[in-house]
């Protein structure tokens, strides 16, 4: 995401001045991760996932929407729904942002319906789903059997190993504690809609193959938890090289992301924007350029190896 700028006379605004520390810096997350038009979705689970990847545990999605009440209340924010999904329009946005883009990624106000009080209907009533909600939770029904066999499969594997194997240190055992736990608490269709919902600009999953099922298991043996899952992701999506808005590659999607060579590079920031053209430890361009080749020379054929 391009960077956005904030005014001294933010200090001074009355309509800043209503808000609660808590809804001020909400706010303030929203501007970096609106499109180049002042616009975002809308669905507290987006926003949520969005401006507060790595403090998920603390931040409800009731906050949220109520975060989002009240700036729409204040004025600072226009709520609108297009074809039963809900977004946002910042106002003034042209006063005080740069537009870059030529086109937006949401649609505009003007084809929408709009009221203040959409996003806390939308979300307390259980009638009032998006289509795309609805498409997940047929994808959920979908995967559901497969999951459970899976599942079933799994646990039987981990039994069988755990009565064959020898006695473990307790470092070992800390390490089979924690995959364990995560792959017990996320489904493979739970990697799949964090995906679809936090990596927008990448090609949605819509079938979890057997190769991508098995791809999914050996990444959430190895990593620590849902938190750097959601991280990757969003690295992934505001990486200008990842997300192709660079042009200079698009063959970034889930199948390489959850590579776990590639999900390391993206975690540790090999792909983050840099303005200077050089990482953070110091390695100049070129090193940069040569991962960037890499990823797009031959880098499938390393995902099933």
């Amino acid at each position: 995401m391009p960077n956005r700028i904030l005014k001294e006379s933010i200090c001074t605004s009355d309509t800043i001045a209503q808000l609660s520390p808590e809804e001020e810096i909400f706010f303030y997350r929203l501007l970096v991760v609106c499109d180049d038009y002042g616009r975002m979705d809308a669905r507290p689970a987006i926003l949520r996932a969005r401006c507060f990847p790595l403090k998920i545990d603390q931040v409800t999605e009731e906050k949220i929407s109520a975060w989002l009440k009240k700036l729409a209340d204040v004025g600072l924010i226009e709520i609108y729904v297009v074809e039963d999904k809900p977004y946002l329009q910042i106002r003034t946005w042209e006063k005080h942002q740069q537009i870059r883009a030529k086109n937006s990624k949401y649609p505009s106000p003007d084809e929408g319906i709009k009221s203040n009080d959409i996003i806390c209907n939308h979300m307390k009533s259980n009638d009032s789903i998006c289509p795309r909600e609805s498409i997940y939770e047929n994808r959920e029904s979908i995967y559901e059997n497969n999951n459970n066999i899976s599942s079933e499969i799994l646990s039987s594997k981990t039994d069988d190993a755990q009565t064959s194997e020898p006695t473990l240190t307790q470092s070992t055992k800390e390490t089979q504690d924690v995959s364990n736990n995560l792959q017990n608490k996320l489904k493979l269709s739970d990697v799949v809609e964090i995906y679809n919902s936090i990596c927008v600009s990448l090609p949605k999953v819509v079938t979890i193959s057997e190769k991508r099922k098995k791809q999914i298991r050996a990444l959430l043996k190895k990593i620590r938890d849902e938190t750097e899952l959601r991280t990757v992701f969003m690295k992934a999506e505001e990486s200008d090289f990842l997300s192709g808005r660079s042009g200079r590659w698009n063959g970034c999607n889930f199948d390489w992301l959850i590579n776990y060579n590639n999900f390391i590079k993206v975690l540790e920031g090999t792909y983050d924007n840099k303005e200077t053209g050089v990482y953070s430890d110091g390695r100049n361009p070129q090193h940069k350029r040569s991962d960037e080749k890499n990823a797009t020379a031959g880098a499938y054929e390393k995902f099933y190896e």
